[in-house]
Protein backbone atom coordinates (compact mmCIF):
# COMPACT_ATOMS: atom_id res chain seq x y z
CA UNK A 1 0.00 0.00 0.00
CA UNK A 2 0.95 3.66 -0.08
CA UNK A 3 1.95 3.66 3.59
CA UNK A 4 4.49 0.83 3.18
CA UNK A 5 8.08 2.01 3.18
CA UNK A 6 10.71 -0.62 2.48
CA UNK A 7 14.20 -0.59 3.94
CA UNK A 8 16.77 -2.93 2.37
CA UNK A 9 20.17 -3.68 3.86
CA UNK A 10 22.38 -5.52 1.35
CA UNK A 11 25.38 -7.64 2.28
CA UNK A 12 27.10 -6.41 -0.89
CA UNK A 13 27.79 -3.03 0.74
CA UNK A 14 27.11 0.54 -0.31
CA UNK A 15 29.05 2.99 -2.49
CA UNK A 16 29.23 6.22 -0.52
CA UNK A 17 29.56 9.57 -2.27
CA UNK A 18 33.10 11.02 -2.15
CA UNK A 19 34.12 13.88 0.14
CA UNK A 20 31.06 13.41 2.35
CA UNK A 21 30.96 13.60 6.13
CA UNK A 22 29.18 10.86 8.08
CA UNK A 23 26.58 13.13 9.69
CA UNK A 24 25.85 15.04 6.48
CA UNK A 25 25.42 11.80 4.56
CA UNK A 26 22.67 10.58 6.92
CA UNK A 27 20.89 13.93 6.83
CA UNK A 28 21.01 13.86 3.01
CA UNK A 29 19.44 10.38 3.04
CA UNK A 30 16.39 11.92 4.74
CA UNK A 31 16.36 14.92 2.40
CA UNK A 32 16.31 12.61 -0.64
CA UNK A 33 13.12 10.82 0.38
CA UNK A 34 10.22 10.90 -2.05
CA UNK A 35 6.56 11.35 -1.20
CA UNK A 36 6.18 10.95 2.58
CA UNK A 37 4.35 7.96 3.96
CA UNK A 38 1.79 8.26 6.71
CA UNK A 39 3.81 9.24 9.78
CA UNK A 40 1.64 7.05 12.02
CA UNK A 41 3.09 3.96 10.31
CA UNK A 42 6.71 4.85 10.89
CA UNK A 43 7.23 3.55 14.41
CA UNK A 44 6.08 6.32 16.72
CA UNK A 45 9.51 7.89 17.42
CA UNK A 46 8.16 11.38 16.83
CA UNK A 47 10.40 11.67 13.77
CA UNK A 48 8.27 9.66 11.35
CA UNK A 49 8.77 10.45 7.69
CA UNK A 50 6.21 13.09 6.82
CA UNK A 51 5.85 14.32 10.41
CA UNK A 52 6.26 18.02 11.22
CA UNK A 53 9.56 17.25 12.99
CA UNK A 54 11.02 15.97 9.74
CA UNK A 55 9.94 18.91 7.60
CA UNK A 56 12.85 21.06 8.77
CA UNK A 57 16.61 20.63 8.61
CA UNK A 58 16.77 20.81 12.42
CA UNK A 59 14.27 17.96 12.73
CA UNK A 60 16.22 15.76 10.34
CA UNK A 61 19.47 16.51 12.13
CA UNK A 62 17.91 15.60 15.47
CA UNK A 63 16.66 12.32 14.02
CA UNK A 64 20.21 11.53 12.91
CA UNK A 65 21.63 12.38 16.34
CA UNK A 66 19.14 10.08 18.06
CA UNK A 67 20.04 7.16 15.81
CA UNK A 68 23.81 7.72 16.05
CA UNK A 69 23.56 7.71 19.83
CA UNK A 70 21.35 4.64 19.85
CA UNK A 71 23.92 2.73 17.81
CA UNK A 72 26.80 4.05 19.91
CA UNK A 73 28.60 5.94 17.15
CA UNK A 74 31.08 8.19 19.06
CA UNK A 75 30.19 11.85 18.61
CA UNK A 76 33.87 12.55 17.90
CA UNK A 77 33.44 10.63 14.60
CA UNK A 78 30.18 12.19 13.42
CA UNK A 79 31.88 14.73 11.19
CA UNK A 80 34.63 12.48 9.86
CA UNK A 81 34.76 11.92 6.14
CA UNK A 82 33.14 8.62 5.17
CA UNK A 83 36.20 7.45 3.22
CA UNK A 84 38.24 7.61 6.44
CA UNK A 85 35.98 5.15 8.27
CA UNK A 86 36.99 1.55 8.84
CA UNK A 87 35.24 -1.28 7.02
CA UNK A 88 33.14 -2.09 10.09
CA UNK A 89 32.20 1.58 10.58
CA UNK A 90 31.10 1.84 6.96
CA UNK A 91 28.89 -1.21 7.48
CA UNK A 92 27.36 0.43 10.52
CA UNK A 93 26.80 3.63 8.55
CA UNK A 94 25.15 1.61 5.76
CA UNK A 95 22.78 0.08 8.32
CA UNK A 96 21.95 3.50 9.77
CA UNK A 97 21.28 4.87 6.27
CA UNK A 98 18.48 2.29 6.05
CA UNK A 99 17.09 2.74 9.55
CA UNK A 100 17.20 6.54 9.56
CA UNK A 101 14.37 6.62 7.00
CA UNK A 102 12.15 4.73 9.47
CA UNK A 103 10.91 1.99 7.14
CA UNK A 104 8.05 -0.20 8.33
CA UNK A 105 9.13 -3.21 6.25
CA UNK A 106 12.77 -4.17 6.76
CA UNK A 107 14.70 -6.59 4.55
CA UNK A 108 18.05 -7.47 6.14
CA UNK A 109 20.53 -9.57 4.14
CA UNK A 110 23.23 -10.99 6.47
CA UNK A 111 23.03 -7.91 8.71
CA UNK A 112 25.60 -9.07 11.28
CA UNK A 113 28.46 -9.51 8.79
CA UNK A 114 31.34 -7.14 9.65
CA UNK A 115 29.48 -5.57 12.57
CA UNK A 116 31.03 -5.45 16.04
CA UNK A 117 29.26 -6.97 19.03
CA UNK A 118 28.11 -3.59 20.37
CA UNK A 119 26.40 -2.73 17.08
CA UNK A 120 24.80 -6.17 16.82
CA UNK A 121 23.46 -5.76 20.36
CA UNK A 122 22.11 -2.30 19.49
CA UNK A 123 20.44 -3.73 16.38
CA UNK A 124 18.83 -6.50 18.42
CA UNK A 125 17.47 -3.91 20.86
CA UNK A 126 16.18 -1.83 17.96
CA UNK A 127 14.39 -4.79 16.37
CA UNK A 128 12.89 -5.89 19.69
CA UNK A 129 10.63 -2.84 19.70
CA UNK A 130 10.36 -2.39 15.92
CA UNK A 131 6.62 -2.17 15.11
CA UNK A 132 6.82 -3.23 11.46
CA UNK A 133 7.71 -6.34 9.50
CA UNK A 134 11.28 -7.68 9.47
CA UNK A 135 12.56 -10.31 7.01
CA UNK A 136 16.08 -11.57 7.77
CA UNK A 137 18.39 -13.80 5.75
CA UNK A 138 21.26 -14.81 8.01
CA UNK A 139 23.66 -17.60 8.95
CA UNK A 140 23.99 -16.10 12.44
CA UNK A 141 21.85 -18.54 14.42
CA UNK A 142 22.14 -16.62 17.69
CA UNK A 143 21.00 -13.38 16.03
CA UNK A 144 18.09 -15.12 14.28
CA UNK A 145 16.98 -16.71 17.55
CA UNK A 146 17.01 -13.38 19.37
CA UNK A 147 15.20 -11.36 16.71
CA UNK A 148 12.64 -13.64 15.01
CA UNK A 149 9.70 -15.85 15.92
CA UNK A 150 8.81 -17.20 12.46
CA UNK A 151 10.99 -19.17 10.04
CA UNK A 152 10.52 -20.01 6.37
CA UNK A 153 12.26 -23.21 5.33
CA UNK A 154 13.09 -23.74 1.65
CA UNK A 155 12.82 -27.51 1.40
CA UNK A 156 13.38 -28.11 -2.31
CA UNK A 157 11.02 -28.88 -5.20
CA UNK A 158 9.39 -25.46 -4.80
CA UNK A 159 8.26 -26.21 -1.25
CA UNK A 160 8.43 -23.47 1.38
CA UNK A 161 7.16 -24.16 4.88
CA UNK A 162 6.49 -21.73 7.69
CA UNK A 163 7.51 -22.63 11.25
CA UNK A 164 6.37 -20.51 14.19
CA UNK A 165 9.26 -21.14 16.56
CA UNK A 166 12.88 -20.26 17.25
CA UNK A 167 15.70 -21.61 15.11
CA UNK A 168 16.89 -23.89 17.93
CA UNK A 169 13.38 -25.34 18.25
CA UNK A 170 13.26 -25.80 14.48
CA UNK A 171 16.56 -27.72 14.50
CA UNK A 172 15.31 -29.96 17.34
CA UNK A 173 12.16 -30.61 15.31
CA UNK A 174 14.14 -31.23 12.11
CA UNK A 175 16.51 -33.72 13.78
CA UNK A 176 13.62 -35.57 15.41
CA UNK A 177 11.74 -35.61 12.11
CA UNK A 178 14.77 -37.13 10.33
CA UNK A 179 15.06 -39.73 13.09
CA UNK A 180 11.40 -40.69 12.70
CA UNK A 181 11.73 -40.88 8.90
CA UNK A 182 14.75 -43.18 9.19
CA UNK A 183 12.85 -45.36 11.64
CA UNK A 184 9.90 -45.47 9.23
CA UNK A 185 12.22 -46.47 6.37
CA UNK A 186 13.73 -49.23 8.53
CA UNK A 187 10.30 -50.60 9.38
CA UNK A 188 9.26 -50.41 5.73
CA UNK A 189 12.36 -52.39 4.74
CA UNK A 190 11.66 -55.06 7.36
CA UNK A 191 8.03 -55.18 6.25
CA UNK A 192 9.07 -55.61 2.61
CA UNK A 193 11.44 -58.41 3.61
CA UNK A 194 8.68 -60.21 5.51
CA UNK A 195 6.36 -59.82 2.53
CA UNK A 196 9.00 -61.31 0.26
CA UNK A 197 9.48 -64.28 2.61
CA UNK A 198 5.74 -64.98 2.73
CA UNK A 199 5.05 -64.46 -0.98
CA UNK A 200 5.11 -68.24 -1.56
CA UNK A 201 2.85 -69.00 1.42
CA UNK A 202 -0.89 -69.90 1.14
CA UNK A 203 -3.29 -67.29 -0.19
CA UNK A 204 -4.33 -66.13 3.30
CA UNK A 205 -0.81 -64.98 4.12
CA UNK A 206 -0.72 -61.85 1.91
CA UNK A 207 -3.87 -60.52 3.59
CA UNK A 208 -2.20 -60.83 6.98
CA UNK A 209 0.89 -59.03 5.68
CA UNK A 210 -1.25 -56.16 4.28
CA UNK A 211 -2.98 -55.76 7.62
CA UNK A 212 0.41 -55.53 9.31
CA UNK A 213 1.54 -52.91 6.78
CA UNK A 214 -1.51 -50.77 7.47
CA UNK A 215 -0.87 -50.76 11.20
CA UNK A 216 1.87 -48.09 10.87
CA UNK A 217 1.17 -44.74 9.26
CA UNK A 218 3.91 -42.09 9.57
CA UNK A 219 1.48 -39.40 8.38
CA UNK A 220 -0.72 -40.07 11.40
CA UNK A 221 2.14 -39.76 13.89
CA UNK A 222 1.81 -37.13 16.59
CA UNK A 223 3.83 -33.93 16.31
CA UNK A 224 7.42 -34.40 17.47
CA UNK A 225 7.83 -30.76 18.52
CA UNK A 226 5.79 -27.63 19.22
CA UNK A 227 7.51 -26.26 16.11
CA UNK A 228 4.90 -27.16 13.49
CA UNK A 229 5.36 -26.44 9.82
CA UNK A 230 2.68 -25.27 7.44
CA UNK A 231 2.79 -24.19 3.84
CA UNK A 232 3.42 -25.79 0.50
CA UNK A 233 4.51 -25.12 -3.03
CA UNK A 234 4.89 -21.54 -4.25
Amino acid sequence: GQTVRFGYYSQSGLDFPPNTRLFDFLVSELSDLGTPADASSQGGSGFGVGSPAMSSLEGRQERVRVLLNKFQFPSTRWYDYVDRLSGGEKRRLQLLSVLVKEPNFLLLDEPTNDLDLATISALEDFLETFPGVVVIASHDRAFVDRTTDTLFSFEGDGIIRRYDCSFDEFMDYFREKQKMEKEADRKDSKRAARHSETSTAPAAAPAAAAATAGAYCPAASTAVSPCKGRGGSF
